[in-house]
């Protein structure tokens, strides 16, 4: 009797704990979702170099390993480059101050609903290159990219944008 009573206690214990694990892992998700969506929208980033507003842009998002159907990640980009008359301009591009060249892509709706459970990166699984306009080749590197959520309103991520 008595080891059937500790062999239900024991099961009782663990059962608890169980659920308190598996309570706090969604609080946990919950908290980082809410997070996500309650960001202060500022999705435009100053670029002092001067009169050229370079945006890139893409149609779906997905991961090479999935044939681009799905997944958090590009498969291929679009770049675009417009001459403004201003001297002081707002883009989704950035120079650093090394004079590296940045873009700031900020996660939608979309993107949330294709990351993976717990996994908020953004995978670019080969180097992807665009011509411009200009005839300019623009490249984003492979990597895994992780998520700055003080970006835009539900985060977003800071890939080099480099020329070929």
């Amino acid at each position: 009797m008595k080891k059937r009573n500790l062999l239900l206690t024991l099961m009782a214990i663990i059962a608890i704990a169980s659920a308190a694990l598996i309570f706090n892992s969604c609080q946990k998700e919950e908290l980082l979702k809410n997070q996500l969506q309650t960001k202060p929208i500022n999705s435009q980033i100053s670029n002092e170099k001067g009169k050229v507003v370079i945006t890139i842009s893409w149609d779906c998002w997905g991961r090479k390993k999935f044939d681009c159907l799905k997944g958090a990640g590009l498969c291929n980009f679009r770049i675009s480059i417009e001459y403004e008359e201003t001297e002081k301009i707002t883009a989704s591009t950035f120079y650093d101050d090394e004079g590296n060249l940045f873009a700031e892509i900020l996660v939608d709706e979309e993107l949330v609903n294709q990351f993976e459970e717990g996994d908020y990166s953004l995978y670019i699984e080969e180097d992807l290159y665009s011509e411009a306009s200009d005839g300019t080749v623009y490249m984003i590197p492979e990597g895994v990219y992780e998520m700055n959520p003080d970006m835009g309103k539900l985060g977003g991520y800071i890939i080099p944008l480099l020329i070929k």
